[in-house]
């Protein structure tokens, strides 16, 4: 009778597209894929990949031979919008004996309404140009369109009154939202300066003068 140590290195999956990333938010309507990868120290094991189904309407596509990969695939709808995540599962295993060694790692997906809200300064006073919007939540990678022309960024100022519109594209989410908003200005001030004026000739009576 003898004995032998037996030792293993578990197999590994990766986050989303090989970064340590097991969360993200989308957009219903917008197309989500991502692909997770398996690994192994033990170059010589043999490893499965699989998935918990628990997304309805999801695809996970497994390709590869000892080290498989595997490509998610989901696009929500506007029934899918909720404030909790959808979570699935990915497991790995490896052929090691006697004793076979894995990991399970969840995936989190968030599906929110888009939702877009601007603040506005109007003019200060009549004849100026110098209204001001802003894109109250912006985010990092979007492009913005202002019907002024700005593209700039999430905010555009020098703004006559009047009516404007932005459009806003966030490829991270496949979000595109707009927006129609109004600058307004005060009425213009009427100066009195060298004007005559004649009261009325009797209390309650409207016929005053100004010339």
């Amino acid at each position: 009778v003898y004995a032998r140590v037996c030792t293993n290195n578990l197999p590994t999956i990766s986050g989303m597209n090989g970064a340590a990333v097991f969360d993200t938010t989308i957009c219903p309507g917008a197309n989500l894929c991502f692909d997770i990868q398996s690994s192994d120290i033990d170059l010589s094991q043999q490893l499965t990949l699989s998935w918990n189904q628990a997304i309805s309407n999801a695809t996970f596509q497994i390709s590869g031979a000892s080290q498989p990969s595997g490509r998610f695939c989901w696009t929500p709808t506007t029934s899918d919008i909720r404030s909790t995540p959808y979570t699935f599962t990915a497991t790995v295993m490896d052929d090691a004996c006697p004793n076979r060694g894995f990991q399970t790692v969840s995936y989190n997906i968030t599906v929110r309404a888009p939702e877009l809200e601007v603040v506005t300064v109007d003019n200060s006073c009549s004849g100026t140009d110098n209204g001001a919007a802003a894109i109250v939540t912006q985010c990092v990678g979007c492009s913005y369109q202002w019907s002024n022309g700005s593209t700039s960024s999430g905010s555009v100022t020098g703004l006559a009154a009047g009516h404007y519109s932005v459009s806003v594209s966030d490829p991270y989410r496949g979000c595109n939202l707009s927006s129609d908003f109004d600058i307004a200005a005060p009425p213009p001030v009427i100066s009195l300066q060298n004007s005559i004026v004649s009261a009325p000739a009797c209390s309650g009576e409207s016929n005053g003068v100004v010339e």
